[in-house]
């Protein structure tokens, strides 16, 4: 049987900002990368990778009769999830 395993992605931008202040600053930055969303592509990325934070036990196919298999489709230490596109990647 699987595991399903529960990972993080990070990464670690920097950037310098002609600011009156920090608070200025971080709202600058903040606004023209849109809270990491847009621009990103001017910042400096130093690092960035996924890591394994948990793992939530075996993965198993949910019993049709559970009363989440209208949306889930497997289960995993009692919370239950639902497998995506790729095959291998669920939400939960």
């Amino acid at each position: 049987m699987s595991k399903l395993y529960y990972l993080k992605y990070t990464q670690e931008s920097e950037a310098y900002v002609e600011a009156d202040s920090a608070d200025e600053a971080r709202d600058k930055i903040s606004d023209y990368t849109k809270g990491g969303g847009d621009n990103m592509h001017n910042i400096r990325l130093n690092e960035a990778g996924w890591s394994v934070v948990d793992s939530m036990g075996e993965l198993t196919e949910l019993d049709s009769k559970h009363e989440h298999a209208q949306f889930d489709t497997h289960i995993a230490d009692g919370t239950t999830y639902q497998q995506q596109d790729e095959g291998f990647i669920y939400y939960d």
